[in-house]
């Protein structure tokens, strides 16, 4: 995963990474790690 992320809010990043883990359906687990 080697995405151009300059001058991205770090929300925009975090919002990327929650939808390619949704589609692996275990956005789940990376909103309990947040916690």
């Amino acid at each position: 995963m080697s995405r151009e992320r300059r001058g991205m809010s770090p929300a925009a990043v975090l919002f990327q990474i929650v939808k390619s883990l949704e589609r692996e359906e275990r956005h789940d687990e990376a909103i309990q790690t947040l916690e």
